[in-house]
Protein backbone atom coordinates (compact mmCIF):
# COMPACT_ATOMS: atom_id res chain seq x y z
CA UNK A 1 0.00 0.00 0.00
CA UNK A 2 1.38 3.69 -1.07
CA UNK A 3 1.57 6.10 1.73
CA UNK A 4 -1.09 7.91 0.01
CA UNK A 5 -3.52 5.33 0.29
CA UNK A 6 -2.44 4.89 3.99
CA UNK A 7 -3.01 8.46 4.47
CA UNK A 8 -6.25 8.06 2.92
CA UNK A 9 -7.57 4.86 5.00
CA UNK A 10 -6.37 7.07 7.87
CA UNK A 11 -8.76 10.05 6.92
CA UNK A 12 -11.33 8.32 6.38
CA UNK A 13 -10.88 6.08 10.15
CA UNK A 14 -10.91 9.08 11.56
CA UNK A 15 -13.93 10.92 9.61
CA UNK A 16 -15.97 8.10 10.42
CA UNK A 17 -14.94 7.60 14.07
CA UNK A 18 -12.99 10.81 15.04
CA UNK A 19 -10.10 8.71 17.32
CA UNK A 20 -7.58 5.91 15.69
CA UNK A 21 -5.58 3.73 17.66
CA UNK A 22 -1.95 3.15 16.25
CA UNK A 23 -1.88 -0.56 17.00
CA UNK A 24 -5.15 -1.34 15.77
CA UNK A 25 -4.86 0.52 13.21
CA UNK A 26 -1.22 -0.05 11.57
CA UNK A 27 -2.80 -4.01 11.67
CA UNK A 28 -6.02 -3.36 9.98
CA UNK A 29 -3.80 -1.92 6.86
CA UNK A 30 -0.86 -4.49 7.41
CA UNK A 31 2.33 -1.90 8.40
CA UNK A 32 4.68 -1.26 11.28
CA UNK A 33 3.35 0.81 13.91
CA UNK A 34 6.25 3.49 13.01
CA UNK A 35 5.31 4.04 9.69
CA UNK A 36 1.74 4.65 10.62
CA UNK A 37 3.52 7.12 13.47
CA UNK A 38 5.11 8.81 10.91
CA UNK A 39 1.76 8.69 8.37
CA UNK A 40 0.61 10.49 11.62
CA UNK A 41 2.77 13.17 11.90
CA UNK A 42 2.85 14.03 8.32
CA UNK A 43 -1.28 14.57 8.38
CA UNK A 44 -0.64 16.68 11.60
CA UNK A 45 1.64 18.96 9.84
CA UNK A 46 -0.77 19.66 7.27
CA UNK A 47 -3.60 20.44 10.35
CA UNK A 48 -5.69 17.27 9.59
CA UNK A 49 -5.95 15.82 12.72
CA UNK A 50 -4.11 15.72 16.40
CA UNK A 51 -1.50 13.51 17.70
CA UNK A 52 -2.36 11.69 21.37
CA UNK A 53 -1.10 8.88 23.36
CA UNK A 54 -1.56 5.87 21.28
CA UNK A 55 -3.50 7.75 18.40
CA UNK A 56 -4.82 10.42 17.12
CA UNK A 57 -8.01 12.44 17.36
CA UNK A 58 -9.87 14.46 14.46
CA UNK A 59 -9.46 18.05 14.80
CA UNK A 60 -12.08 20.18 15.74
CA UNK A 61 -12.50 22.05 12.41
CA UNK A 62 -11.15 19.46 10.06
CA UNK A 63 -9.81 20.13 6.61
CA UNK A 64 -11.78 16.47 6.13
CA UNK A 65 -15.24 18.60 6.30
CA UNK A 66 -14.10 21.84 4.25
CA UNK A 67 -15.11 21.95 1.09
CA UNK A 68 -11.73 23.06 -0.01
CA UNK A 69 -8.11 21.92 0.79
CA UNK A 70 -5.20 23.97 0.65
CA UNK A 71 -2.58 23.60 -2.47
CA UNK A 72 0.17 22.19 -0.78
CA UNK A 73 -2.11 19.57 1.45
CA UNK A 74 -3.62 18.39 -2.16
CA UNK A 75 -0.29 18.52 -3.31
CA UNK A 76 1.73 16.40 -0.81
CA UNK A 77 -1.29 13.82 0.12
CA UNK A 78 -1.32 12.18 -3.89
CA UNK A 79 2.49 13.24 -5.77
CA UNK A 80 3.31 9.99 -6.74
CA UNK A 81 0.11 9.55 -8.87
CA UNK A 82 -0.39 12.68 -10.26
CA UNK A 83 3.62 12.97 -11.45
CA UNK A 84 2.12 9.48 -13.26
CA UNK A 85 -0.95 11.12 -14.63
CA UNK A 86 1.28 13.94 -15.45
CA UNK A 87 3.47 12.47 -17.37
CA UNK A 88 0.92 10.50 -19.66
CA UNK A 89 -1.61 14.10 -19.78
CA UNK A 90 2.10 15.83 -21.10
CA UNK A 91 2.39 13.25 -23.75
CA UNK A 92 -0.91 13.61 -25.23
CA UNK A 93 -0.05 17.16 -26.00
CA UNK A 94 1.77 17.35 -29.64
CA UNK A 95 3.69 19.46 -31.27
CA UNK A 96 1.80 22.94 -32.12
CA UNK A 97 -1.29 22.34 -30.21
CA UNK A 98 -2.79 25.34 -28.40
CA UNK A 99 -3.87 23.58 -24.86
CA UNK A 100 -5.47 25.09 -21.52
CA UNK A 101 -4.39 23.51 -18.27
CA UNK A 102 -6.13 24.31 -15.72
CA UNK A 103 -5.51 24.85 -12.17
CA UNK A 104 -4.26 22.67 -9.80
CA UNK A 105 -1.29 20.17 -8.58
CA UNK A 106 -1.74 17.55 -11.17
CA UNK A 107 -1.69 20.64 -14.19
CA UNK A 108 1.56 21.39 -12.32
CA UNK A 109 2.83 17.97 -13.16
CA UNK A 110 1.57 18.01 -16.92
CA UNK A 111 3.87 21.85 -16.88
CA UNK A 112 6.59 19.90 -15.80
CA UNK A 113 6.67 17.18 -18.08
CA UNK A 114 6.64 19.60 -21.40
CA UNK A 115 10.19 19.84 -21.74
CA UNK A 116 10.88 18.96 -25.16
CA UNK A 117 7.98 19.61 -27.04
CA UNK A 118 7.89 22.46 -29.75
CA UNK A 119 6.13 25.14 -30.96
CA UNK A 120 2.85 24.40 -28.15
CA UNK A 121 1.12 27.61 -26.37
CA UNK A 122 -0.17 26.91 -23.26
CA UNK A 123 -3.01 29.12 -21.71
CA UNK A 124 -3.56 28.99 -17.99
CA UNK A 125 -5.11 30.23 -14.64
CA UNK A 126 -2.13 28.86 -12.57
CA UNK A 127 0.57 31.10 -11.52
CA UNK A 128 2.41 27.96 -10.54
CA UNK A 129 1.77 26.78 -13.85
CA UNK A 130 2.91 29.19 -15.57
CA UNK A 131 6.09 29.67 -13.90
CA UNK A 132 7.10 26.59 -14.85
CA UNK A 133 6.72 26.88 -17.75
CA UNK A 134 8.13 30.45 -18.68
CA UNK A 135 11.78 30.47 -19.88
CA UNK A 136 10.89 26.62 -21.32
CA UNK A 137 12.10 26.59 -25.12
CA UNK A 138 9.35 26.18 -27.59
CA UNK A 139 6.35 26.85 -25.30
CA UNK A 140 4.37 30.15 -25.62
CA UNK A 141 2.63 30.84 -22.12
CA UNK A 142 -0.49 32.93 -22.10
CA UNK A 143 -2.08 34.06 -19.03
CA UNK A 144 -5.72 34.61 -18.29
CA UNK A 145 -5.30 37.71 -15.86
CA UNK A 146 -7.94 37.80 -13.22
CA UNK A 147 -8.38 37.37 -9.22
CA UNK A 148 -5.60 35.36 -7.79
CA UNK A 149 -6.58 33.10 -4.51
CA UNK A 150 -4.18 32.06 -2.03
CA UNK A 151 -4.06 28.40 -3.97
CA UNK A 152 -2.34 31.00 -6.79
CA UNK A 153 -5.62 30.29 -9.20
CA UNK A 154 -7.64 32.71 -10.87
CA UNK A 155 -10.74 33.63 -11.68
CA UNK A 156 -13.60 36.13 -11.89
CA UNK A 157 -14.67 38.15 -15.60
CA UNK A 158 -11.61 38.84 -16.78
CA UNK A 159 -10.39 35.54 -16.38
CA UNK A 160 -13.08 33.86 -18.05
CA UNK A 161 -13.19 36.40 -21.23
CA UNK A 162 -10.03 35.43 -21.70
CA UNK A 163 -10.74 31.69 -21.95
CA UNK A 164 -13.97 32.12 -23.88
CA UNK A 165 -11.71 33.98 -26.58
CA UNK A 166 -9.93 30.91 -27.77
CA UNK A 167 -10.47 27.93 -29.20
CA UNK A 168 -7.75 25.35 -27.97
CA UNK A 169 -6.92 22.00 -29.29
CA UNK A 170 -7.24 20.34 -25.87
CA UNK A 171 -8.39 21.36 -22.47
CA UNK A 172 -6.73 19.76 -19.20
CA UNK A 173 -9.52 20.03 -16.70
CA UNK A 174 -8.95 19.31 -12.86
CA UNK A 175 -12.17 18.91 -10.31
CA UNK A 176 -12.39 17.97 -6.35
CA UNK A 177 -15.14 15.81 -7.02
CA UNK A 178 -15.70 13.15 -10.06
CA UNK A 179 -18.95 11.52 -9.85
CA UNK A 180 -21.08 9.71 -12.37
CA UNK A 181 -24.54 10.99 -11.49
CA UNK A 182 -23.67 14.52 -9.92
CA UNK A 183 -20.73 15.40 -13.19
CA UNK A 184 -17.71 16.98 -11.65
CA UNK A 185 -17.67 19.54 -8.91
CA UNK A 186 -15.79 21.97 -6.90
CA UNK A 187 -16.14 23.78 -3.51
CA UNK A 188 -15.54 27.13 -4.86
CA UNK A 189 -18.50 28.60 -7.31
CA UNK A 190 -15.92 30.90 -8.98
CA UNK A 191 -13.23 27.68 -9.56
CA UNK A 192 -16.18 26.07 -10.79
CA UNK A 193 -17.29 29.14 -13.19
CA UNK A 194 -14.07 29.33 -14.64
CA UNK A 195 -13.89 25.33 -14.78
CA UNK A 196 -17.18 25.73 -16.89
CA UNK A 197 -16.17 27.61 -19.44
CA UNK A 198 -12.95 25.96 -20.25
CA UNK A 199 -14.63 22.41 -20.30
CA UNK A 200 -17.10 24.51 -23.51
CA UNK A 201 -14.15 25.90 -25.16
CA UNK A 202 -12.14 23.00 -25.85
CA UNK A 203 -12.80 20.52 -28.74
CA UNK A 204 -11.34 17.91 -26.58
CA UNK A 205 -11.75 18.00 -22.60
CA UNK A 206 -9.21 15.86 -20.71
CA UNK A 207 -9.83 15.30 -16.75
CA UNK A 208 -6.51 14.85 -14.91
CA UNK A 209 -8.06 13.65 -11.52
CA UNK A 210 -6.58 10.37 -9.26
CA UNK A 211 -8.50 8.06 -7.44
CA UNK A 212 -9.14 10.07 -4.08
CA UNK A 213 -11.55 12.33 -5.91
CA UNK A 214 -13.95 9.14 -7.05
CA UNK A 215 -17.34 9.67 -5.58
CA UNK A 216 -17.10 12.93 -3.66
CA UNK A 217 -19.55 15.34 -4.72
CA UNK A 218 -19.10 19.12 -3.34
CA UNK A 219 -21.00 21.97 -3.59
CA UNK A 220 -20.41 23.88 -6.97
CA UNK A 221 -21.34 22.34 -10.12
CA UNK A 222 -18.84 22.24 -13.30
CA UNK A 223 -20.15 20.02 -15.66
CA UNK A 224 -21.58 16.77 -16.40
CA UNK A 225 -19.18 13.75 -16.94
CA UNK A 226 -20.82 13.33 -20.79
CA UNK A 227 -18.75 16.66 -21.75
CA UNK A 228 -15.72 15.01 -21.35
CA UNK A 229 -13.72 13.32 -23.75
CA UNK A 230 -10.84 11.30 -21.77
CA UNK A 231 -10.25 11.12 -17.87
CA UNK A 232 -6.99 10.24 -16.63
CA UNK A 233 -6.73 8.70 -13.31
CA UNK A 234 -4.73 5.86 -11.54
CA UNK A 235 -5.53 2.47 -10.70
CA UNK A 236 -7.39 3.10 -7.79
CA UNK A 237 -10.11 4.25 -9.17
CA UNK A 238 -13.06 1.36 -8.99
CA UNK A 239 -13.63 -0.74 -11.85
CA UNK A 240 -17.61 -0.42 -11.33
CA UNK A 241 -17.01 3.94 -12.07
CA UNK A 242 -14.82 2.94 -14.34
CA UNK A 243 -17.72 1.32 -16.95
CA UNK A 244 -20.12 3.71 -15.71
CA UNK A 245 -17.72 6.48 -16.85
CA UNK A 246 -17.42 4.84 -19.93
CA UNK A 247 -21.23 3.95 -20.84
CA UNK A 248 -20.96 8.12 -21.12
CA UNK A 249 -18.61 8.24 -23.98
CA UNK A 250 -16.01 8.95 -21.88
CA UNK A 251 -12.69 7.39 -22.35
CA UNK A 252 -11.03 6.63 -19.58
CA UNK A 253 -6.97 5.83 -19.59
CA UNK A 254 -5.80 3.98 -16.24
CA UNK A 255 -2.38 4.63 -14.94
CA UNK A 256 0.03 2.26 -12.77
CA UNK A 257 3.26 1.15 -12.19
CA UNK A 258 3.23 -2.52 -13.32
CA UNK A 259 5.92 -2.07 -15.87
CA UNK A 260 6.81 -1.95 -19.17
CA UNK A 261 5.48 1.22 -20.69
CA UNK A 262 2.58 -0.31 -22.45
CA UNK A 263 -0.45 0.86 -23.75
CA UNK A 264 -3.51 -2.00 -23.33
CA UNK A 265 -6.82 -2.08 -23.59
CA UNK A 266 -7.43 1.19 -22.25
CA UNK A 267 -4.86 0.50 -18.94
CA UNK A 268 -1.36 2.55 -19.52
CA UNK A 269 1.19 1.00 -17.61
CA UNK A 270 4.30 2.22 -16.60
Amino acid sequence: MLPFERQLAILEALKEKGTVDVATLAGKLGVSGNTLRRDLTFLESKGYLRRVYGGATIMSVSPLEAKYVNYDTRKGLASERKDIIGMMAADMISDGDTVILDSGTTTLQIARHLEGKRNVTVITNDIKVAAELCGKRGILVVTTGGFTDESFSSSGVIAERTIAEVRPDKVFLSALGVSVKDGLTDGRMEQATIKRVMANAGREVILVADSSKVGKVLSCFICPVSSITRWITDNGAPPNIVADVEREGCEVVIAGRRGGGVEHRGYLEL
